[in-house]
Order: C-alpha cells, then structure tokens, then sequence
C-alpha cells in the first residue's frame, strides 16, 4: 500500500467511524434530558466541531481519489473557508469544557443556578470570535498561487497557517495545563476543606478523569500533527515537501476528532443508555459497572455551614449559613 493509499484509507475510516461517533454524541444529547445540562451540552457542541472536521477531511479525501486537488490558493480557501472556523472553534471549544471543569469546582453552587441557555453562549461566542479572526486574517491576506493540494493548512496565507499551527499547539498545552489545575484541585487542595460532602467531589472525580482521556488524546494527536508540520517547515526542504507533509499531517488529528463517542461509551453509563436506546440495543447489556460519569444533575446542592465542597478558603460571617439553592 502505498503513503497516498495510507492516506485515503485513513481519511475515509476516521469519517465514517468518528462521525458515526459524534452524530450519535449530538443526537443522544438532543433526545436525553439526562444529557441536556451544562457540560453535555458544551460536549455536543464539541462534538458538531469534531464531525464537521471530519467532513471536510473526507471531501478532501474525494479530491485526492479523483484528482481535483491540485487548484488555484483562492478556490482552496473558499472551499476551506467553513474548515477554517469550525477547526479553530473545535480548539477553543475542548478548553472551554475545561475551563467549565473549574467553574464546577470552583463555584458548585453559582454553576448549578446559572441559566443554561445563557451560559453556553457566552461559552461558545469566543469559539465563534476566535474561528472568525482566522477567517478574515486569511480573507485580507490572500495571496493567489498554484497548490499541488488543497487542504486546511494550504487554505491559509503562509504567515496565518504557521501562526495557527504555533496557536494551536499553545491551545493544547494550555487546556491540558486546566486540566492538571483541576486534578490538584481534586485530589490536593479541596479534600481538605470538605467536611463530609464526598459525594459531590467523587462526582468531580468522575468527570475529570473522563474528559482527561479525551483531552490527552487531543494532546497526542495534535502535538503530533503540528510537530510534523513545524519540523518541514523548518527543515529547509522544498515547498512541494512541505505541501505533503501539512497533508499527512492531517492523520493524527482525525483520530482526536473520533476518540470522544467511544471513551464516553467506556467511561460513562449516561451516554451508554442513551446511546443504547437510540441504537435500538438492549440497555442491560451494556449498563456495567458504577462509571456513572455526571451524576445527578437535578438534584439540589447544599452548602453547609457555608463551606462550599470545592472551596479552600470561605469568609467567617458566611461560615454561619445554611442555604439550599435549586439546581438550574
């Protein structure tokens, strides 16, 4: 088998076994209303990024098969134009689940009142921000050349692309960094200022380890896809090189845009169900196990004594509450 057959394959396997993944993930959330709170919602946002990734990818891959790759930059970045944004958005967005990570633990009971509806825009409108400013940088950059083949990468200005490829690999480290102040959150700092609510930090638990299986197969793949392409770049090799390795380069990313369906399958008993239902299978088969990975999300959050279960320090004259506030 040849690298381009390689390629093709690996195209079309990851479309149709990642968007199988994610159009199940977006449906499952649609239809349960076990998934329909904060964190499910933001991860079916993730997960319309990921399958539109992977769309784009494939049609690419249809290109390559019937040799209508090669074209001018301009019809490159028009045809790339929606890959340009949903991409970067897809970036900001697996830091946005993070960050919503912190916001849980930080503020457990501001978190659970916030309207959902209100929340996930302000969470999604910098993903928007963000995939835009690459569009329009590109738009007013464009400079109009031969390309041997067309992709996301190749779509950009030179100046953009290597930009973007430096931003997304700080991205990375910047979301896998939330998530080791989330871990140390977990298991360092806040053990020490619960007074028997475990309940809710198990809960916590659950979850990070979860998204932090998502996130370290991000990590992988991405770092691997942008160190392929930082190191061409570099090398002092001719463009036409450089062309195929930002082409092969597209491999480990689509294996970070397929993981998320089947770790959440393994991890959680919330989407086994729903997922189970909206295949037609037989929930008991695959109900195994306690790796209930949200909990109740419904139910009410107690502070006591004022003491919220993820807060270290708390002032003394709230130390005397006792409040119930009603999840949102």
């Amino acid at each position: 088998m040849e690298a381009s057959d390689v390629l093709v394959f690996s195209i079309f396997f990851f479309a149709v076994v990642g968007g199988f993944g994610n159009l199940n993930i977006i449906f499952a959330t649609y239809r349960s209303k076990a998934l329909r709170h904060k964190c499910g919602i933001l991860l079916s946002i993730l997960a319309f990024c990921d399958f539109s990734c992977l769309m784009f990818e494939g049609i690419s891959g249809i290109r390559v098969v019937t040799n209508t790759a090669s074209m001018k930059k301009s019809k490159c970045f028009w045809l790339q134009s929606g890959n340009i944004i949903i991409e970067n958005a897809e970036v900001y967005m697996i830091f946005a689940v993070s960050l919503d990570r912190q916001l849980a633990i930080q503020e457990p009971v501001k978190y659970r009142t916030w309207k959902i509806q209100k929340y996930v825009i302000l969470m999604t409108i910098p993903a928007a921000i963000y995939g835009l400013a690459y569009w329009l940088w590109s738009f007013a950059t464009l400079v109009d050349k031969n390309l041997e083949i067309c992709n996301l990468p190749t779509s950009m200005p030179d100046v953009v692309s290597e930009y973007w490829n430096y931003t997304s690999t700080f991205a990375c480290f910047l979301t896998v960094f939330c998530y080791g102040c989330t871990f140390a959150m977990l298991y360092k700092l806040t053990p020490k200022a619960l007074k028997g609510q475990q309940g809710q930090l198990e809960q916590q638990k659950r979850i990070a380890k979860t998204l932090s299986i998502n996130v370290f197969g991000f990590f992988i793949s991405s770092v691997a896809s942008s160190a392929i392409i930082i190191v061409f770049r570099n090398a002092g090799v001719s463009e036409e090189i450089v062309g195929e390795a930002e082409t092969y380069a597209v491999i480990p990313g689509l294996l970070s845009y397929s993981l998320n369906y089947y770790i959440y399958f393994w991890r959680s008993s919330e989407y086994r169900r729903a997922f189970a239902q909206q295949l037609g299978l037989s929930e008991n088969f695959f109900l195994r196990g306690q790796e209930t990975m949200f909990g109740p999300q419904n139910s009410q959050v107690t502070r006591i004594s004022g003491v919220s279960p993820f807060s270290v320090s708390v002032s003394s004259s709230v130390m005397t509450r006792i409040s119930q506030t009603p999840v949102e």
